[in-house]
């Protein structure tokens, strides 16, 4: 199991490297493929052609970005003023399945075997994207009450209205949308930036809010109140601390 500061650590690195990698992916893919044109083709129809399996890293990379963030969100302090970080964990982590299962289905066997790849893919597609769009609705929310944050709740709330008149758009069009991969490329571009330059703030917010774990075998500090009676009928508080080192008991008597 990842300890706090790894997991942490981890999560902030895949804000930089996930995006670098598809971004990478995606520019190797279009070069190796000459034939076909980025301002028409997506990237999910790079991914079933050749090199295919470079956007697939790509997409792959971002679900791991999501998964990662969900982790550190979800183990912030249950109480009432970071449960929206906790929800905010379990729609990446919603994002992070909808991404992953986007790359997975991209193959010609379910084609074979049912026949409803696109829809499958479309599918994962829709749940991953409105997982990470939702994510950015609340902290627009809760960054637009931070003096400091206020520049990051804008973005955050562009990136949600872009990203839901896009799914919007794709979902209600059934015809050929011209310069669908140039449109995708650009709608990536926006939710990339959000990961570089937001990410990391949102974790380094939620991991200030992590419970420390105490060492095994440390005991944790306790507090015991006792009313003495004394003659005159009034009444003393004795308070026992027990130290947070093994052996280190000591008792205080207010």
């Amino acid at each position: 199991m990842f300890k706090p500061q790894s997991l942490l650590n981890a999560a902030v690195s895949a804000c930089f490297i996930g995006p670098a990698i598809m971004v990478t992916a995606d520019v190797l893919t279009i070069i190796l493929n000459h034939r076909f044109d980025l301002v028409e083709q997506t990237i999910s129809g790079f991914a079933v052609g050749p090199y295919g399996w470079l956007e697939k890293i790509g997409i792959v990379m971002i679900a791991v970005c999501f998964l990662l963030m969900g982790l550190v969100l979800l183990n912030v302090n249950n109480v009432n003023n970071l449960r929206w970080l906790k929800i905010t964990g379990i729609l990446f982590l919603t994002a992070a399945g909808g991404f992953l299962f986007t790359a997975l289905i991209n193959t010609t066997f379910v084609t074979v075997i049912a026949g409803i790849h696109f829809s499958f893919h479309k599918l994962s597609l829709v749940i991953g994207s409105v997982g990470f769009y939702q994510a950015c609705l609340i902290f627009t929310g809760l960054m637009l009450s931070k003096p400091g944050s206020i520049a990051f709740g804008i973005y955050s709330g562009f990136v949600y209205l872009v990203g839901l008149a896009t799914l919007l758009w794709v979902l209600f069009s059934f015809h050929y949308i011209a310069y669908s991969g140039l449109a995708e490329r650009i709608l990536t571009g926006v939710n990339l930036i959000w990961i570089i330059f937001i990410g990391p703030r949102v974790i380094k917010i939620a991991g200030a809010s992590i419970p420390e774990k105490q060492p095994a075998g440390a005991l944790q500090p306790q507090l015991k109140y006792n009313q003495i009676d004394t003659d005159s009928g009034s009444s003393a508080t004795m308070v026992e601390v027990q130290g947070n080192e093994p052996g280190n008991n000591k008792q205080s008597t207010y």
